[in-house]
């Protein structure tokens, strides 16, 4: 009979990012000014890692937080569909100083360039967007900015190999929020083809265990579909695909919008947003 292994403590706690929870309690705890949590501290403990069981434990807190784990970034992407949920069913066009506006009320050191290479994404020149379509493309861009980087670099190296001319791409970086973007308008005939791209991603993809991926069967699925393919088009389909919104978990299939955003009344937009929040208080 085959004896599973244990998996050790340390290794636990970095696969699940529970360090970062603890160390985020423990900020909190020493912050709070309230002599009852002080009193009670297994109380504060447990009504904070209940916050972040339901996911409402971003709204407010600085980017490096809201970053620094996929469930959090999950959880700022729904609260996000939440605050703004009349805005998207409304089918209201927002620019990206609006946009960034918006999302800055529910974390104040949004990066601007987050905002605008999602909405990039969506339209190569500066136009006002579908605030629903710019939810979708910000999902991608937020939840797989270590990945996309990733296809950025498998897909400059492709161009170069085939001696095609460079394009100009707009992908965000990682938690330092330091992005990579170039503001060019982008040539008509920069692409790859879309089957060896593919075969590059499934060969790179299985070692990438640090960063949060969409599943390779998806972004075969993906490049199936194309005969040649640039890095923007990837993109515009990834944030199209209902497979990787269900891998992700944060957004529905685009024809269930209604009926998730109506799940959760206890979300709504503030009125006087605070950078940092005790997470004990309820929302």
């Amino acid at each position: 009979m085959e004896i599973q292994q244990i998996m050790k403590p340390e290794v636990y706690i970095a696969k699940h990012h529970l360090g970062v929870y603890i160390e985020d309690a423990i900020n909190l705890f020493l912050e709070d000014k309230s002599q009852s949590n002080h009193d009670n501290p297994s109380q504060f403990f447990s009504e904070y890692f209940l916050s972040v069981s339901k996911g409402n434990h971003t709204l407010y807190r600085e980017f490096g937080f809201i970053s620094a784990t996929p469930h959090n970034r999950a959880s700022f992407i729904r609260s996000v569909s939440q605050c703004y949920k009349h805005i998207a069913l409304q089918g209201t066009l927002c620019s990206t100083p609006e946009l960034h506006s918006l999302l800055s009320l529910l974390c104040s050191d949004l990066p601007f360039d987050l905002v605008h290479d999602s909405v990039k994404v969506l339209l190569p020149v500066e136009e006002k967007v579908a605030f629903m379509d710019f939810l979708y493309s910000f999902q991608i861009n937020l939840y797989y900015m270590e990945f996309l980087i990733k296809c950025q670099e498998i897909y400059e190296s492709l161009l170069r190999s085939h001696g095609s001319q460079r394009e100009s791409i707009v992908v965000p970086g990682s938690h330092d929020n330091k992005y990579k973007s170039n503001q060019s308008p982008l040539p008509p005939s920069t692409t790859v083809e879309a089957a060896v791209l593919a075969e590059r991603l499934t060969k790179v993809m299985p070692r990438l265990t640090a960063i949060s991926l969409p599943s390779i069967d998806s972004v075969r699925a993906i490049l199936a579909n194309l005969q040649h393919v640039t890095m923007a088009a990837l993109m515009f389909a990834l944030c199209q695909s209902n497979s990787v919104a269900k891998e992700i978990g944060a957004l529905p299939d685009r024809r269930n919008f209604i009926d998730f955003v109506g799940q959760d009344s206890a979300v709504s937009l503030p009125r006087q947003p605070k950078p940092k929040v005790n997470t004990s208080r309820k929302r």
